[in-house]
């Protein structure tokens, strides 16, 4: 219309008046002034201000695009990668622990379609590392918690959350959006701590409890909640009680080291890919109707529930080679032989620790319910068992030390598992276990003992 050209030269009016004392503005200006230009087909003129000489002042970057109108924040932040093409980069990545979570969201998309996804990853991780990163970046990054940045959402960005609430605490910010954000969204703690190890769990479950940052204590409970419902085996912290010494797990050395390995594939392989795979699915948005996401999750409510089931049973484990077994009566670490009265049919079985049984070699667990009521008795007994086809009665003919049976060569024994840190087990002089036969036997989980009927996940 006739009125554009002078409506352009009040704006550049504008724009100069407030290129020094107020950058956004004049920017903000800037914008509109090109798109009607654009819209109506004129050619810029000479000597007008551009952005790109906005930002070739001495203005301070974040401070203005936090200024910025949000619907222009990413137009604003292609001027500034145009005024300064060497050093954008370093710039939004020295400035990114200082601005809102949302100008976070627009630094790192920008800088991951730039190609410097390794970049902001590199600093992300020390600021948290250093427990340096503000609210406001661990506040973007628990809310978006996309595929790129799964193998950063951890444990450690926990304990710079609890640091960063307790930073804005004393420097008496008002509010705190990331404690908010912490205790409402329900499923963030599994994504903090599901690959965690019982240590680190333990460490991070004290910091919460001393954490000054909850006025509400329900807020803390909540949490506290959360974390347990994830690693139940943190209970005696979170209740205050002791932890009891009478149940003990009497476990071979074998099974023992078979735990550990799984314990560990779950805690370094299968929960991180699963952490991935929900990020993933997360990005697809609408989860409400996202059968990727959901299927994810239920994944991870397995794992995390084998997770919690290994860290109790490895803190209740006591390894031994059985070679405390006397033999004078039926005990874990022995191999009984016993005679059905009616028929004199013989059967002999060697009676082992909690996670043996291989029923083909004649290997029980100590907790199976023949081996319980076996438990005691010496040779000479009579006693009557309960079995699949009614009660029958047998007698105990001998009783040997399992350890002092062994024919077979014994082989190296495992050496233990060093890269996770795992429920401490008591030891004893180790050796490996060998079936009645002389042959070394490759016990399964027992599947008929009480102690390990919990589901594992694929």
């Amino acid at each position: 219309s006739a009125a554009l050209p002078e409506v352009i030269e009040m704006l550049n009016a504008e724009i100069a008046t407030h290129q020094r004392t107020q950058p956004a503005v004049a920017l903000e200006a800037i914008f509109i002034r090109d798109d009607l230009r654009a819209a109506a087909g004129l050619p810029p003129a000479e000597g007008e201000l551009t952005a790109e000489a906005i930002w070739a002042q001495d203005v301070k970057f974040a401070q203005v695009m936090e200024q910025v109108p949000a619907t222009k924040h990413r137009r604003a932040l292609e001027s500034f990668k145009a005024a300064n093409p060497d050093k954008w980069a370093d710039i939004l990545l020295g400035a990114i622990n200082s601005v809102s979570p949302r100008l976070c969201r627009e630094f790192a998309q920008v800088l991951i379609a730039e190609g410097k996804l390794d970049q902001l990853k590199e600093t992300l991780r020390r600021l948290i590392n250093q427990h340096m990163a503000s609210s406001e970046l661990l506040l973007w990054l628990a809310k978006d918690r996309s595929d790129a940045f799964a193998d950063i959402v951890g444990p450690e960005m926990f304990r710079a959350m609890l640091s960063a609430m307790e930073d804005d605490l004393f420097s008496n910010r008002r509010g705190n959006r990331l404690r908010d954000y912490l205790v409402a969204d329900a499923d963030l703690m599994a994504d903090l701590i599901g690959s965690a190890d019982l240590e680190i769990v333990t460490d991070l479950t004290r910091a919460l409890q001393l954490s000054p940052c909850f006025d509400d204590e329900r807020d803390r409970r909540s949490l506290l909640g959360r974390i347990l419902k994830i690693c139940p085996a943190i209970q005696p912290i979170v209740s205050g009680e002791q932890v009891k010494q009478d149940n003990a797990l009497l476990v071979s050395w074998e099974s023992l080291e078979r735990r550990k390995k799984e314990y560990q594939e779950l805690v370094h392989k299968k929960i991180p890919e699963n952490s991935k795979e929900i990020a993933i699915a997360r990005s697809y948005g609408d989860l409400a109707e996202n059968h990727e996401y959901k299927a994810a999750k239920e994944m991870q409510k397995l794992l995390l529930q084998r997770k919690a089931e290994l860290e109790l049973e490895l803190s209740r484990a006591r390894g031994t080679d059985f070679s405390d077994a006397t033999g004078e009566t039926v005990s874990p670490g022995t191999i009984v032989q016993i005679t059905e009265l009616d028929t004199g049919h013989t059967e002999t079985f060697a009676i082992l620790g909690a996670w043996d049984s291989d029923p083909e070699r004649g290997v029980v667990s100590y907790l199976s319910p023949i081996a319980q009521a076996l438990m005691g008795h010496k040779p000479g007994d009579e006693l009557v068992l309960e079995l699949e086809h009614g009660q029958k009665r047998y007698r105990i003919e001998t009783i040997k030390p399992w350890n002092q049976a062994q024919t077979a060569p014994v082989p190296e024994p495992a050496q233990p598992v060093q890269q996770t840190e795992l429920p401490e087990t008591e030891h004893h002089t180790q050796t490996t276990p060998h079936d009645v036969t002389g042959q070394l036997p490759q016990p399964v989980p027992a599947s008929d003992s009480t102690e390990s009927k919990s589901p594992q996940p694929d």
